[in-house]
């Protein structure tokens, strides 16, 4: 069965979770807990805060939706989608090499294809806020893993 779009929401929910569960940290909280450990949570605040979202289709645009709704500013990158479309969702565009100047986050949502592949690569990280925080809810292969490891 071809059901296009069927997963857009499920995706989308998915990345805002991974996204505030690392706000707080909630992973190392969860085995803290478990060891019977109870440590005060300090994570980061969302209002305010800005959110780098490549791919601007469906998916990218239900994450920006949400994460509006959070007080977060969502800039975006996406070759095929103009100024005007972006603004009427309140997003402003940007390079994917100026993105992660001043992104607190970056969620990708973009296929894999030739031109996509390490499309996150040293280029892109080298320009990154320090402690950026990435949320691949798209492909493998999007990330060039050896350049993530070096940055």
């Amino acid at each position: 069965m071809n059901t296009p779009g069927g997963n857009t929401l499920s995706a989308a929910e998915h990345t805002c979770a991974l996204l505030l569960a690392s706000c707080r940290n909630l992973a190392n909280r969860h085995t803290e807990l478990m060891n019977g450990e109870w440590n005060r949570i300090n994570g980061i605040e969302l209002n305010g805060k800005v959110l780098g979202i490549v791919g601007l289709g469906q998916i990218g645009m239900v994450v920006a939706n949400r994460m509006q709704a959070f007080g977060m500013k969502t800039v975006g990158y996406d070759p095929f989608v103009s100024a005007e479309a972006a603004a009427a969702r309140m997003l402003n565009l940007c390079s994917l090499k100026t993105c992660g100047l001043y992104v607190i986050f970056i969620t990708i949502h973009v296929p894999l294809l030739p031109s996509t592949k390490h499309m996150i690569n040293n280029d892109v990280l080298d320009k990154c806020k320090k402690g950026v925080r990435i949320i691949n809810c798209a492909r493998g292969g999007i990330i060039d893993e050896d350049a993530l490891l070096e940055n």
